[in-house]
């Protein structure tokens, strides 16, 4: 029974530590007025129009689950912003088994497993 009540209160820690993360997370996409994405494989680098650019912010806040940051070279990067200023960025990986994406910004930094959407949005706009 100990061991179940310690996974417990591990689980809560890890949950409750989380919440803040992405509420942070969610408030820099909801700033975000201007998206570019650089595909690395084809250096092609597409910028979003401002109806693709609320799709894509909705589909960003999906399902995310913070984890710590992996190291991987990215297959594409998608910069945020807020006007002119950069205000973060997401650097993912298509791994065919482990598909990711690290966020970063001036003050928050996390990954996260690659969603469905995201993945999915990105493949559509190679």
């Amino acid at each position: 029974m100990k061991v179940i009540h310690k996974l417990f209160i591990v689980f809560l820690s890890l949950t409750a530590c989380s919440q803040p993360k992405i509420d942070k997370y969610n408030s820099i996409i909801d700033r975000t007025t201007r998206i570019e994405i650089t595909f690395k494989d084809s250096a092609r680098k597409i910028e979003l129009d401002k109806k693709q650019v609320e799709m894509f912010k909705d589909i960003l806040k999906r399902n995310i689950e913070p984890e710590i940051q992996r190291k991987f070279i990215a297959d594409a990067q998608v910069n945020l912003y807020e006007n002119d200023g950069r205000i973060g960025f997401l650097m993912l990986t298509d791994n065919e088994t482990k598909p990711f994406v690290n966020f970063g910004s001036e003050n928050l930094n996390f990954g996260f497993p690659m969603t469905y959407g995201i993945g999915m949005y990105l493949n559509q706009n190679k």
